[in-house]
This record gives C-alpha cells, structure tokens and sequence, in this order.
C-alpha cells in the first residue's frame, strides 16, 4: 500500500533535515514524502529544501505566502493522494519502523487509523520525557470523551497517526479557522467514522523547543482563543448531553477562559473578572 508523508516546514533549519532523513531511512519502501514549505525566510530552510528537490519520490511545494499552520496543513493533506497518509512537523522526527508497523498494524486490526508510542525530545534529540506504553488506555467506550479532556498520556494522547485519505475527506481535513489545536479538533470529529488500532512501537519523537508555539507566550492568546472554539463545538456534540460529562467540560472551557486572561487582562482587572466568572460559572451548573 503506498504511503504519502506530508512534512511541514517553516523556517526550522537543520531539524528540518534531520525530519526528511528520518522518512527516507524509513524500513517500509512504498513512500512518497511530500514537503509543504509555508514561505521560509531561512536561507537554510531553504538550501535544504533545494537539496531534496532531486530526490526519487520527494516533492518539495514552497507557498507563495505564508498560510499559517493550520492552512498548511490542511490544503497539503487535501493534495496528497495516496491510499494512506501519516504527517511530520519539521522540527521532529521518525524512528527507522514507524511507517512499517503501523501499516502492518492497521491491516492486521482491519482498521482506518494506526497510532505509535512517541518520545519528547529537545532540539539535539536527546530524551526529555519517555512516551507511556500502554494500549489499555485505548477504550473504544471512552475513547471520545479522553480525546475531548485529554485524558490521555502527557495530555497529547498520540502523534503522527497513519491513516487512510477516506478518513480526512469524510471529515472535511482541518479547521482552518482555528490558529492552532487543529489535531485534537479533527481526531474528535474523525472519531465518528474511524477504528483505530496501537501500535506498542515507538513510532516518532515529538521535540519540545523554547519557539514552539505551545511554549511561545506571545502566540498563548491565539491558541487559548483556538482550544475555547474546540470546546464550544464540543459542548454541541451529542456526548455532551450527559449532564455529568457537560459540567466537566463547561470548567474545562472556565479554566480555559482564566488561563487567556492572564495575557489580555492587567493584574488589577484580572482578579475582578475572575470572581465575575466565578459567579457566572456556578450559575449554570
């Protein structure tokens, strides 16, 4: 079965070479890897991009003007027209059998979506935090709801799923209104038309990097405001018609609300609107 690698890239450097090498020295030999440039301004981004333009089954795409991540993502998914599909960032990495065993996992389970273990490393690869193996937390009846609250191991649950074109057609690929939480938001909606199966293999390392937008403060506004749109998409779902599931997931949107004031409200006003909040939380629960 063919597979088609998307790699995004934007001003990443060398990581960004170290995450091509990692699919090209993959073990499973029907790959084609695809490389959504967003208009680096790096000159080494984009010597490197130049370098693997000559590569058998390697495609490099550069935009004309920077999309943004979510935009990215979602038209190269959208491009890409191979049977199965997994992903990279440019800054992390594949281990040498992800690919291979998450194929063989998927045929073997019959199912849509394969899933390794993965590792967070920093930028240098080296180790910061190891992944859980473990496939008992992969509960078909509370699979949806650990998506939603993140239940789930170090609170990402997993990366760089395989899984087959039909699955991000049905759903639409990526909300492009969204600045970031673009994945949590489509493995919810996915999870409607998919079967997902494990594999124990540690698949890929995440690498967590002062710059990511995760830890950047000055992008925490924009990917606040992004997790409160998934959370009120959530809250119309139908599992959010349990009562007790829509109280837990109302204070997960109030925590939320508080985390984003902390970087659009000074200190004086914060703590007025918070008890605000407070007043307006307990009434409708």
């Amino acid at each position: 079965m063919e597979v088609g690698v998307a790699i995004f890239s934007y001003n990443e450097g060398s990581l960004l070479e170290r995450a091509i090498n990692s699919v090209l020295q993959q073990t499973y030999e029907d790959i084609y890897i695809y490389i959504f440039d967003d208009a680096s301004t790096c000159s080494k981004t984009l010597d490197i991009l130049n370098k693997y333009r000559s590569y058998p089954k390697v495609e490099v795409i550069v935009r004309n003007q920077n999309l943004g991540i979510v935009k990215n993502k979602s038209l190269g998914l959208l491009e890409i027209q191979n049977q199965l599909i997994s992903y990279l960032d440019g800054d992390d990495f594949y281990y040498p059998k992800k690919i291979e065993c998450e194929v063989e996992t998927l045929i073997k389970n019959n199912a849509d979506i394969a899933f390794s273990s993965f590792k967070i490393v920093d930028e240098k690869g080296e180790i910061k935090q190891w992944e859980l193996k473990n496939k008992n937390y992969l509960n078909s009846e509370t699979w949806l709801r650990d998506i939603i609250l993140f239940n789930l191991p170090y609170k990402l649950g997993y990366r760089y799923e395989l899984s087959k074109k039909e699955i991000y057609e049905k759903v639409g690929y990526y909300d492009t209104t969204l600045d970031a939480y673009e994945d949590w938001d489509c493995r919810i909606r996915y999870n409607k038309y998919c079967t997902y199966a494990y594999s124990e293999y540690t698949g890929s390392a995440y690498c967590h990097s002062a710059t990511s937008i995760s830890r950047n403060i000055q992008k925490r506004k924009l990917v606040l405001r992004s997790k409160i749109k998934v959370i009120h998409k959530c809250l119309e779902m139908e599992i959010s018609k349990n009562i007790a599931f829509k109280k837990i997931l109302k204070k997960h949107l109030y925590n939320t609300r508080i985390e984003l004031l902390k970087y659009i409200t000074p200190i004086h006003r914060s703590y007025k609107i918070r008890t605000l909040f407070d007043k307006i939380f307990k009434k409708t629960l």
